[in-house]
């Protein structure tokens, strides 16, 4: 069974699959860390994007320069539905190669704070929102990367509300409360996957 995990910046999508992981040791799939590797040094994304940006776009050891990267993209539509026609289509063909190759279990985890906008809650038997409200997402992820608030917010308005994701979603979880109060919710939401495949 294959689970979508879909939420927005700082909605605790990365504290839901470890904890997943940690107990009922279901396979975890992250798209944030896909979309970090098909950008690597010397990969064709990279490439294409240096060819289309310039050279300002990598940094001295050859890493993508991600700040530059938000900034070319940011009030630019054009360029922004550019760099996803090159980078969606690479982490859809990833995603599908690592889910043939990484599910050794029976449930695997398909987390992306993209998963509706990519459809890729479409290769997905099931799918989990987690939510929070805005003012916790904005702290937790200054608490947690040291972003300003200002850039997270525009993170934030590049991605799915949580009403949307709420009404897309088989499953809603609320992180909006005590980290007890997530566990338990987490715990029903998983003993409802382990009874389906039974």
């Amino acid at each position: 069974m294959i689970i979508g995990i879909a939420g927005g910046i700082g909605s605790g999508k990365t504290l839901a699959t470890d904890y997943l992981h940690k107990y009922y040791h279901f396979d975890v799939l992250d798209n944030d860390v896909t979309a970090r590797e098909i950008v690597a040094p010397g990969t064709p994304v990279l490439k294409q994007i240096v060819a289309h940006f310039g050279n300002e776009i990598v940094l001295s050891n050859g890493q993508l320069n991600r700040p530059e990267l938000r900034q070319r993209i940011f009030n630019a539509p054009d360029e922004k539905a550019w760099l996803e026609s090159v980078t969606h289509p690479a982490i859809r063909q990833e995603t599908l190669k690592r889910i043939q190759k990484t599910s050794t279990n029976e449930i695997l985890l398909l987390v992306s704070p993209l998963l509706f906008e990519s459809e890729q809650h479409k290769l997905c038997d099931t799918t989990l929102a987690i939510v929070a409200s805005n003012t916790l997402q904005v702290s937790r992820t200054k608490e947690r990367d040291g972003s300003d608030k200002t850039t997270i917010q525009n993170i934030m308005s590049n991605q799915m509300n949580n009403e949307q994701r709420i009404e897309l979603a088989d499953q809603v979880l609320y992180n909006d409360a005590t980290i007890e109060d997530f566990y338990q919710q987490l715990d029903k939401i998983a003993q409802s996957w382990i009874k389906k495949l039974k």
